[in-house]
């Protein structure tokens, strides 16, 4: 089953959204923990910065499974890479243009 344009492009928009998220908690990981390291932050400050940065993994892992084929809603799953499939699991319907 092929996907309208507007489908595709919005199944595209969505793993942009995606991979953005993710490089932006990884890079604030990276920032947490190097104020953490290089500043003696108080107690109530570690637990802040952790507690943000778990509502930022939460909410990219809630983006990434809000993602459902527009065809039959399948969950679209991705590959370890973080790289959209080829094609619906349970349709078949591809998930790029012809």
């Amino acid at each position: 089953m092929a996907l309208t344009e507007a489908q595709l492009k919005g199944i595209h928009a969505w793993r942009r959204r995606v991979v953005i998220l993710w490089i932006v908690t990884m890079g604030a990981a990276i920032v947490v923990w190097a104020v953490a390291a290089a500043f003696a932050l108080p107690l109530a400050a570690q637990i802040a910065l952790g507690a943000l940065l778990l509502a930022l993994l939460g909410f990219a892992i809630a983006t990434m499974h809000r993602g459902k084929c527009p065809s039959c809603g399948q969950p679209i799953r991705f590959a370890p890479r973080i790289e959209l499939p080829l094609a619906c699991s349970r349709c078949r319907a591809s998930f790029y243009s012809a």
